[in-house]
């Protein structure tokens, strides 16, 4: 039972990390959004998501590939909402 308490303790610490990391990446999508408001530049751009899919498909190998897109594309889908949410709204 302590290796599993050992294992959940290391993945709580990468949760806590990746919690930070995620603020961090909403952050810099709302500056994302500002600028495609200044540009008249439509939320979603497919090629640039179809674009680091792919590579986030080759970085995490055969193995994790599958999950590694849906985790993403499920980021993507959280993001894409905010920035509906900022253009409409200005707040988010």
């Amino acid at each position: 039972m302590n290796d599993i308490a050992a294992l959940r303790r290391e993945i709580d610490a990468i949760d806590e990390d990746l919690v930070r990391l995620f603020i961090k990446r909403l952050g810099l999508m709302r500056r994302v959004a500002e600028a495609k408001r200044t540009g008249g530049l439509a939320v979603y751009d497919p090629a640039r998501e179809k674009e680091i899919l792919d590579r986030v498909a080759t970085e995490a190998g055969a193995d994790y590939a599958e999950s590694a897109v849906k985790f993403f594309s499920t980021l993507f889908d959280i993001s894409k909402a905010r920035q509906r949410t900022i253009l409409d709204t200005g707040n988010a």
